[in-house]
C-alpha cells in the first residue's frame, strides 16, 4: 500500500420492508479524497423502489481540493444503470453540477431520473459543507 493512500471501509444499511440489506466493502483513497454519500426518494412502482426501501443511495469518491469525481457507487438496480452512471460522472467535477445535471435531463430516461438529480444535488450540497470547513482549518 502506498503511504499516500488509508484505508476506508464502506457500511451502508439500507433497510426494506422485507429485511435489512448491508453493503460493506474495503476501499483505498488516497489522503486527498473523501467519500459522501447521498440518498433520495424513489418513484413507487419501480423496482429499485421495491429494492431498496424506496430510496436511491449513491456513495462518491472526490477529491476534496478540485472536486473531481474519481468513482462512484450506486443502488440501481440494472448493470447497465449503474455502469450509465459511472461513466457519466467519474472524471467530472462535482463543482459542475448543473452541466451534470444537464446531461442527466437530456440522456438519461429511466424512471429514476429525479431522483438521480436529487442524490447528485444532495452529493454536491455535503460536498460543499466539508470543502469550507477545510478551508476554516487552513
Amino acid at each position: 500500500m502506498n503511504l499516500s493512500q488509508e484505508a476506508c471501509l464502506i457500511y451502508m444499511l439500507i433497510p426494506s420492508e422485507e429485511r435489512d440489506i448491508y453493503v460493506v466493502g474495503v476501499c483505498f483513497l488516497k489522503k486527498d479524497n473523501i467519500f459522501i454519500t447521498g440518498y433520495a426518494k424513489l418513484p413507487k412502482g419501480i423496482t429499485a423502489s421495491q429494492l431498496y426501501g424506496g430510496e436511491v443511495v449513491i456513495g462518491v469518491i472526490v477529491n476534496r481540493y478540485s472536486g473531481e469525481i474519481q468513482d462512484i457507487e450506486c443502488s440501481f438496480v440494472t448493470d447497465t444503470a449503474k455502469k450509465y452512471a459511472k461513466e457519466l460522472l467519474i472524471g467530472r467535477n462535482l463543482n459542475d453540477i448543473r452541466e451534470i445535471v444537464s446531461d442527466i435531463e437530456d440522456n438519461y430516461f429511466g424512471m429514476a431520473k429525479k431522483s438521480f438529480i436529487a442524490v447528485l444535488i444532495n452529493c454536491y450540497e455535503r460536498y460543499k459543507i466539508i470543502v469550507k470547513k477545510v478551508k476554516k482549518k487552513s
